[in-house]
């Protein structure tokens, strides 16, 4: 049996306990409008796996990049298709769909990357080499140029080896003290991860005076910090040069997209060290046309979502299996929302 077609009552009997990432309960609504539209999306997904001797998952924990991200919607899918059938000029489709970002999520400018990652990587280039050609041929050697990047010690994490990539130092801080005693002219960024944001000693609006006080550009990374919606444009409209999002995960567009939004003329330099130029450190970080107009329609569809009706259908998938799972002699349930996204 599909697992799009499973009723509550065969999901839990054959599954257990799982919970809902991503909306999968509504899976069976879009891939069955899809296809009774004459749409080929839904009835193809099985097969592509099991010729290689997989079969799909069901999600019980997120949008993580290991379980694939999420679920790209059938318009999304389709803008794909549809885009993959002409030629473009990648440059030209990178300024206007920046454009068009940019506008949509009320900020100087935006750059489609490879994810969230990619973001990190070129948007650190901008700061290291800014717009010059004959330093970004020459990444991750930085000398003569800015190579520190300035970031509180309960801000590390993993991803942050895209910034090291670029050939910087990261200079741990903890207090705004610390900070002080850290800028100086090589001071290249400063970068702020989201999430972390209770957990450090300096926050949002601090942050970014000091960069102010200091001309020193700031970097949030927001990977998977959606919803709410409104973190789309808070970070930028907060005062970051800098902020990135993830394509594939809340936005549901391609997995390997990403957004980097900001200050126009950063955004500018980053161009230059992002694909498609071909000598520079950042020319492994590739979005295709596809990537490109898939993001921009997943990013479209998502500012027009009832977003207030989507968390309600979320509390009702999570009241479901509550109601069941709390049936089990000895199982008990609790809710967690995270602080962050």
């Amino acid at each position: 049996m599909p697992f799009w077609n499973w009723n509550r009552r065969n999901f839990l009997k054959r599954v257990g306990i799982a919970s809902m990432g991503s909306g999968i309960l509504a899976a069976g609504g879009e891939r069955s409008a899809h296809a009774a539209s004459g749409g080929t999306w839904g009835a193809a997904s099985p097969d592509v796996y099991a010729r290689l001797g997989l079969r799909p998952v069901i999600n019980a924990k997120g949008t993580y990049t290991s379980l694939s991200g999420s679920r790209m919607p059938p318009e999304v899918a389709d803008a794909m298709q549809v885009a993959s059938r002409s030629y473009v000029s990648i440059p030209e489709l990178l300024e206007k769909s920046g454009e068009h970002l940019a506008r949509l999520l009320s900020c100087e400018a935006a750059l489609v990357t490879s994810g969230a990652a990619g973001a990190l990587m070129v948007g650190t280039a901008a700061c290291v080499a800014g717009n010059d050609e004959e330093k970004a041929r020459r990444l991750p050697d930085t000398l003569g140029m800015k190579n520190e990047v300035i970031i509180q010690k309960s801000h590390r994490f993993s991803y942050d080896h895209a910034v090291r990539n670029v050939g910087v130092r990261l200079v741990e801080i903890e207090s705004r003290k610390d900070l002080e005693a850290a800028v100086n002219p090589r001071t290249a960024l400063m970068l702020f991860l989201n999430k972390n944001d209770p957990e450090g000693k300096i926050h949002h609006e601090e942050w970014i005076e000091a960069g102010k006080k200091h001309h020193v550009p700031t970097f949030i990374d927001c990977a998977a910090d959606v919803p709410p919606v409104e973190n789309l444009t808070r970070y930028t409209r907060m005062g970051y040069d800098l902020v990135t999002f993830s394509g594939g995960k809340a936005l549901r567009g391609p997995q390997c997209s990403g957004l980097l939004l900001g200050r126009k003329s950063l955004i500018e330099a980053a161009r230059i060290h992002n694909y498609p130029a071909s000598d520079t450190i950042c020319r492994p970080c590739k979005v295709g046309k596809e990537e490109i107009i898939g993001l921009v329609t997943a990013v479209e569809r998502y500012l027009k979502l009832d977003h207030a009706a989507e968390w309600r259908g979320w509390e009702r998938q999570i009241e479901t299996i509550d109601l069941e799972i709390k049936k089990v002699d000895g199982v008990r349930t609790e809710r967690h929302v995270p602080e962050i996204a």
